[in-house]
């Protein structure tokens, strides 16, 4: 049963249905741990799970004590190394990034890194999330320098991975070009966006949802760069694509017409 429930929990996250997730996986802990004690890799994980939706929560106090606890659980039972170990202390940094704790988030981050490169390899999608994690607060910090290197190591390793036209190699050019525009680098951020809305129509299609963000922050773009003619063409293509996709009523469809209108 405790293993169904946490299944069905995973089910729930996905599709973010929170409260039902944290039902589930609450039940699916306490049962595991009954029944198989506190340091088992079945009880850990529906901890290191039931932690994972208070940070969706947004209870970031609950998630941290958790995860905290379920980390030091892992390094004793399963060891400083272990991908299930690694990947709690990738969610710990979220949570302390997210309650602005930058400093401990950072020095979490770059720990798990670090050992993430050395056990599973720098091409690792798990490396990459984490390399993607720290870029994100690097540049939420104005430290744009060490934000590009990482995002630009990132689409290398997706590029070599993955290939140019895949969603998870898009999505960090995608963000290398928001960076440039962070920079006051618009002619760059230009290029990068455009390249990327290219790749992204023909390999995802237009109503894909990283394609219509891309076509968005084009628009803003030409909009920061002064072409109101341009500007406006981009956000009405990407307020009628939103529009047909998602409803008139969506916050993202509210949110383009916004701006164009």
């Amino acid at each position: 049963r405790a293993g169904y429930l946490h299944s069905l929990g995973s089910v729930h996250l996905s599709n973010q249905e929170l409260g039902k997730a944290q039902e589930c996986f609450n039940t699916a802990w306490h049962a595991r741990k009954l029944a198989l004690g506190s340091e088992h890799r079945q009880t850990l994980s529906s901890m290191y799970s039931l932690a994972t939706v208070y940070t969706h929560q947004n209870k970031l106090s609950a998630a941290k004590d958790m995860l905290e606890t379920c980390l030091k659980l892992q390094r004793h039972a399963l060891g400083e190394d272990d991908p299930h170990t690694l990947a709690t202390m990738n969610g710990l940094a979220t949570a302390m990034e997210r309650k602005k704790e930058d400093a401990a988030a950072e020095a979490m981050w770059a720990d798990c890194l670090a050992r993430k490169q050395a056990v599973m390899g720098r091409a690792s999608p798990s490396v990459v999330t984490t390399m993607g994690n720290l870029a994100v607060l690097y540049n939420r910090q104005a430290r744009f320098g060490e934000a590009e290197a990482l995002y630009k190591e990132l689409v290398r390793l997706q590029t070599e991975r993955n290939g140019a036209q895949h969603p998870d190699t898009l999505l960090g050019l995608h963000h290398l070009a928001l960076l440039y525009r962070n920079q006051g680098r618009s002619g760059r951020a230009l290029g990068v966006l455009e390249a990327c809305l290219h790749t992204a129509e023909a390999s995802l299609g237009p109503d894909h949802p990283l394609t219509m963000d891309t076509l968005h922050e084009l628009g803003l773009l030409h909009s920061m760069l002064g072409d109101s003619a341009r500007a406006a063409e981009v956000l009405e293509r990407c307020w009628r694509r939103r529009r047909r996709a998602l409803g008139a009523g969506a916050a993202q469809t509210r949110e383009t017409e916004e701006c164009w209108v």
